[in-house]
């Protein structure tokens, strides 16, 4: 029972959300505005534990800055990603 009640301590102090390297660049602002402690929370809680990240901030975190780290090397990439490979907007 004391491992429940330690896994569930954890959780509730060091919340945690499921984001992909792609993500997690684009929200390098927007941690840095409100708090990785406060995003992530506020990701746990209600019905956004189910959204995606683009619905979440859409919703909760409409004025938070975004960061667009595939425009600056989207030429670079472009020499060794065939273009069919290439990440959509």
């Amino acid at each position: 029972m004391t491992a429940i009640y330690d896994a569930y301590n954890l959780l509730s102090t060091m919340p945690y959300a499921v984001m992909s390297a792609r993500e997690f660049k684009s929200w390098c602002g927007t941690i840095a505005e409100v708090g990785i402690k406060a995003l992530f929370s506020g990701k746990q809680e209600g019905v956004s534990s189910r959204w995606m990240w683009k619905d979440y901030s859409r919703e909760r975190l409409p004025a938070a800055t975004r960061v667009d780290l595939q425009r600056p090397f989207a030429q670079n990439w472009s020499s060794v990603i065939p273009a069919e490979a290439m990440p959509r907007a």
